[in-house]
């Protein structure tokens, strides 16, 4: 790299250069403060970490979860103690008839009535429901001195003893519970998989920097030949043809600047708009990288070879971690459980009841039996739907899993032809070492100028490049793979 940097200093500073320095020189004189690189302090990892919690990207997935636990908030409340205040007054008059002969009616005169009670009750999940009534004042008038006296507390309450089934309530429970762990799950998934499509976003900005800085010495290498053959056509040693062509090859490479240019502002903007992050990025990370998708994971060949070794349980584990199957195993959990529920319900019914008035000591209890004798063949229906779903979701699971297999064989295959695509840029790189070897013994002999050794090196460089980028997302792959089966998660990250 010693000649490309000696090649990038040699460049004349162009206005704009100028006019950025003196722009820095004001700003530090006038006193006006420069945006500080807030990612300095900041490693990648904990980068991709603030970028996934500060994201707008699992906005859906947050409220999901949110809007749960709300809903179950609310229900449990709902399953608590419920009490009313009631307050009345009456006022009328009464009429009284003058007796069996006809005349004028007499008016028994004006009634007032005040009535003051609490009550209130609660639904147990169990199938118990218990009902209080506290009349504080049932008067004609209001004398509270008496309130001691017309007090009354009612206790009632009503348990059903067959069938033995949860309640409405503890139904609507178990299933918003189920919902909402479901809705966690898909959460964390998500966030992996951000996490994941933010690195990849990251590696691929950081490798077309690297090839900007190649593109760039490449358009200073053009601009130099350029010149030379200006400089050859006046003394009559080039002609016109090597001129147009040295002019094109400088236009070429000037547009692969410009066009590599213009990839990476929008790059950045995606990213930056996608991480919702307020400080700068560094994205010359690379020996962080390179720690988080490689150094802290494992040799990537090894790890493929258990994966193809123990196909079998990858395919096991996938299916328990996947929250697709998690759904279906918990819709066909339901409808078998709604199954057996009816059941038990299209038969008779006994109900416990009771009721106990404190004040008085008088209490009555009971039961009730009850029997569907014919309901038009409703339950009938009812029940064919229900073995219908429970059809349809043990087929929709065995589909699940097939494909599931389908796709992760078919995932595995990607990685082995990427790991061989990885080779075949190992050889490339080699190669261009070599190469650039055997130019610099040329140029020490005097067979080819700077420019083409410069070349060279360039090309050693770019290959590297495209080495490195192969290898690094052949790791974030293989990250994406073992996501499936939970053999990583952005939990061990952030627990590290």
């Amino acid at each position: 790299m010693k000649l490309l940097q000696s090649s990038q200093a040699k460049r004349v500073f162009s206005s704009g250069t100028y006019i950025l320095i003196l722009f820095m020189i004001f700003a530090l004189f006038s006193g006006g403060q420069v945006r500080v690189n807030a990612s300095d302090n900041l490693s990648l990892q904990q980068l991709l970490l603030e970028a996934v919690e500060e994201s707008n990207e699992l906005a859906d997935e947050r409220k999901n979860v949110s809007d749960l636990e709300r809903e179950l908030a609310r229900l449990r409340a709902n399953a608590g103690w419920q009490y009313d205040l009631n307050m009345s007054y009456n006022r009328g008059e009464q009429v009284q008839l003058s007796g069996d002969e006809p005349g004028p009616s007499e008016l028994s005169g004006t009634q007032e009535r005040y009535n003051i009670s609490i009550d209130g009750g609660r639904s147990f999940l169990a199938g118990f429901n218990l009902t209080t009534d506290l009349t504080i004042l049932d008067s004609t008038d209001l004398d509270f001195d008496a309130v001691t006296d017309d007090w009354q507390f009612d206790i009632g309450l009503n348990l059903r003893l067959w069938p033995r089934t949860p309640s409405e309530l503890a139904r609507t429970l178990d299933s918003l519970e189920n919902n909402l762990a479901l809705a966690r799950l898909e959460l964390m998934e998500a966030r992996d998989e951000l996490f994941l499509e933010l690195a990849g976003d990251y590696i691929e900005i950081m490798f077309l920097e690297m090839r900007q800085e190649n593109n760039l010495e490449n358009l200073n290498i053009a601009e130099r030949r350029l010149s030379r053959v200006e400089k050859r056509k006046e003394i009559g040693e080039a002609g016109e043809l090597e001129l147009a062509e040295t002019r094109l090859a400088l236009r070429q490479a000037d547009r692969a600047y410009q066009s590599t240019e213009r990839n990476l502002a929008r790059l950045k903007e995606d990213f930056e708009k996608k991480a919702a992050l307020n400080n700068e990025i560094d994205y010359g990370l690379s020996d962080q990288v390179e720690g988080l998708l490689v150094n802290e994971q494992g040799p990537i060949d090894e790890r493929i070879s258990d994966y193809l070794a123990n196909f079998s349980e990858v395919i096991r584990d996938s299916q328990k971690n996947s929250l697709q199957y998690s759904r279906l195993m918990q819709s066909l959990a339901e409808a078998e459980q709604e199954l057996e529920w009816h059941d038990k319900e299209d038969s008779f019914e006994i109900d416990l009841s009771g009721r106990t008035e404190l004040n008085e000591g008088s209490w009555q209890a009971g039961f009730n039996i009850s029997y569907p004798l014919y309901d038009g063949g409703v339950s009938g229906y009812d029940r064919e739907d229900i073995v219908g779903e429970i059809e349809t979701v043990s087929l929709n699971i065995e589909e699940f899993i097939f494909n599931l297999e389908q796709g992760l064989e078919a995932e595995l295959d990607g990685l082995i032809i990427k790991q061989d695509e990885l080779e075949d840029k190992e050889i490339e790189k080699e190669m261009s070492r070599l190469s650039f070897l055997q130019e610099e013994e040329a140029r020490e002999l005097g067979a080819i100028d700077e420019l083409e050794l410069l070349e060279a090196e360039l090309n050693y460089e770019a290959a590297i490049i495209d080495y490195e980028e192969a290898r690094l997302e052949l790791a974030l792959d293989l990250l994406e793979f073992e996501q499936k089966p939970g053999y990583w998660s952005m939990e061990e990250i952030i627990n590290e």
